[in-house]
């Protein structure tokens, strides 16, 4: 079923404003409250669908109120009835208020995960990129599944099916049937619901491709209880998880027209994962020695914020973070060969505060894939402004790792439909210290090498207490704020000059796509750090080569631009904004005239005029074409 945001907000809307007449109206507050409003919506779900004979299997999830509750609040319920109504419950409808399962289960996500407890809502084809790169990659053990995403991750697995031999295929299929796949941080459990549904597809496929009759209730009961394990600290997103998986099992086995004969066994455990030592304290007889997949998107909460658990032995503890914890607990309870999906702050390999967890995972995996997002103009979770890398490793012991990156991607709204089929993947070999950097592609690869290798940083210009300044804004999305002079806000950093030829070149650089360009590659995305300043290196020969006057011109010329294109808005933070964008011509005459301190030819510094045009441009992008 394709997500519908509308109806998504419109029910999240709903679901919130029933479960608090539910509580103004009953003396039931918090994870109660949220059971009878469950069991409303199901009892609905049942009542519409005519599947009263099927009221067995939904006891163990309804969390039926005590008779007492029902008797007192018929009035109550009947109104919320009245609210369900609105929407097309019908379990096979095509209708545009058909709400169903898959949506429901979004409801879900959106109520359970808010930004103060670190959880964010995920949305569906994040998850289904996530899950079958993850899965996919585990099969088959093929790096092409990731690497070579361009075209439909479900065409080339297909693919690959039709290439294999009845005793491959016998493999595989035992492979699948064995394979153990956990969520340690589940929440409502929507990265399960998906790739149980995968599971089952592929399962599926593999059957008639060796041409016997699927055992379908057999496949699905295997797949819910014995393939797919959550974990989560907060009960009340277990007992939606439960919901949510039961309703997906009976959704799969209606569609099919079969019969449903026994209750699930689902793998659902209250559990702090990152005080887990050892499975054996989840299961009875140690059946799992370890996972084969874990996936999800782990809580990003500050490790300060904690005060009911405190946390020992782990390799990643001086990154400070609960989800770099989380992905290291991720690659601890997985078994070698094993898989992780994860999607987490694009902080992870742009910071020096994580270098503690990229060291672990460079350890444990021997290839790591790694791919960037930004917030702006479109953003994966939606409404939040979060820049995100998605982290897929293979667990196994080896001298060497492998790190394959993409660029860091930005997107308009309605280029998202293609955004995951269009990453590109390329072997990163440049590894530092405080960051991996996002490189997509070859001649980035080449730039990089280019801009990090150098005699010289722009730090080397500056010189404390001198006579010459300039201030540059410490926060960066599209354009670099910069400024000849002190600038007294808190957000700004002057730097000091010996020579005013060393303040404006290092005001021309900072001004450039060149800069921007190699900013967006080792940033986390918004701050101007020093480790931007040291590792950009330029030849400084050939910035003693450099004209004073052509410089002084340079300089003058875009100061005077971006004055001119200023616009008064008189706001309580600014009196003006800059409109860097619309002097970009002259920044391109910047990047010809800097070239030669970085060693870039026409080729490379073409590439950098054009990185990302479209989005830092916006706007003006049109005004810019019709000009070129």
């Amino acid at each position: 079923m394709k997500h519908n945001k509308k109806i998504t907000s419109n029910f999240y809307r709903d679901y919130k404003k029933m479960k608090k007449e539910i509580e103004d109206e009953t003396d039931v507050k918090g994870t109660e409250s949220i059971k009878i409003l469950n069991f409303l919506i199901i009892t609905n779900f049942i009542r519409t669908n005519n599947l009263e004979i099927y009221s067995w299997y939904f006891e163990d999830i309804m969390n039926i109120p005590e008779q007492a509750v029902l008797n007192k609040n018929k009035e109550l319920f009947e109104k919320i009835y009245e609210q369900l109504a609105k929407y097309d419950w019908s379990i096979n409808s095509k209708h545009d208020q058909n709400y169903l399962i898959d949506e429901l289960g979004n409801v879900f996500e959106k109520f359970i995960n808010q930004k103060d407890n670190g959880a964010y809502y995920t949305p569906i084809d994040t998850i289904d990129y996530i899950n079958k790169s993850s899965l996919y990659y585990y099969l088959t053990n093929l790096k092409d599944f990731i690497i070579k995403n361009d075209n439909n991750l479900d065409h080339k697995f297909e693919y690959f099916l039709y290439k294999q031999n009845s005793i491959e295929l016998q493999k595989l299929l035992k492979k699948i049937q064995n394979i153990k796949i956990a969520d340690i941080s589940v929440g409502t459990g929507g990265f399960l619901v998906n790739i149980g549904e995968v599971l089952f597809n592929i399962t599926i496929k593999i059957y008639e491709l060796l041409n016997i009759d699927p055992p379908y209730n057999e496949i699905i009961y295997r797949i819910f209880n014995k393939n797919l394990y959550g974990i989560d600290i907060m009960s009340e997103a277990l007992n939606l998880a439960k919901l949510r998986m039961n309703l997906k099992v009976f959704q799969i086995n209606y569609n099919l027209g079969l019969e449903i004969y026994e209750k699930n066994k689902l793998n659902l455990f209250k559990k702090n994962s990152l005080l887990i030592t050892e499975l054996n304290e989840l299961f009875e007889n140690n059946e799992i020695e370890g996972f084969d997949l874990i996936i999800g998107n782990p809580p990003y909460v500050e490790y300060s914020k904690i005060k009911n658990y405190e946390l020992t032995n782990f390799k990643s503890l001086k990154s400070g973070n609960i989800y770099a914890f989380m992905t290291e607990k991720t690659i601890d309870l997985l078994k070698q060969e094993g898989v992780l999906g994860l999607i987490v702050p694009i902080s992870i390999i742009s910071t020096r505060r994580m270098e503690s967890i990229r060291n672990f995972l460079e350890i444990k995996c021997n290839n790591i894939f790694i791919s960037s997002f930004s917030d702006r103009p479109g953003t994966l979770f939606n409404g939040v402004h979060q820049k995100l890398s998605i982290i897929i490793g293979r667990r196994k012991d080896s001298k060497y790792t492998s790190i394959y990156t993409t660029s860091y991607k930005h997107w308009y709204e309605e280029e998202r439909k293609e955004l995951f089929h269009n990453l590109q993947f390329i072997k990163n070999t440049f590894i530092e210290n405080s960051y991996i950097p996002k490189i997509g592609n070859s001649i980035e690869s080449e730039i990089y090498n280019k801009l990090r290798n150098n005699t010289a940083s722009l730090v080397d210009l500056t010189f404390p207490n001198s006579e010459y300044s300039l201030s540059l804004s410490t926060r960066l999305t599209f354009w670099v704020k910069a400024f000849i002079g002190n600038v007294r806000k808190s957000e700004y950093k002057t730097f000091d000059f010996v020579s005013k030829k060393q303040r404006d070149v290092f005001y021309l650089i900072v001004n450039s796509d060149i800069f921007f360009f190699f900013w967006e590659m080792v940033s986390d995305g918004w701050h101007i750090t020093k480790k931007e300043l040291i590792d950009l290196q330029f030849n400084y020969e050939e910035f003693e080569a450099l004209s004073e006057d052509k410089v002084s011109y340079l300089v003058d010329l875009l100061q005077t631009d971006i004055e001119n294109n200023k616009e008064f808005i008189g706001s309580k933070q600014v009196d003006y904004v800059y409109k860097h964008k619309k002097s970009k011509r002259i920044i391109e005459k910047i990047n010809y005239f800097l070239a030669p301190i970085f060693n870039l030819d026409v080729t490379e510094i073409e590439y950098i005029k054009h990185y990302n045009i479209k989005v830092r441009l916006n706007d003006e992008y049109e005004v810019y074409k019709r000009m070129s």
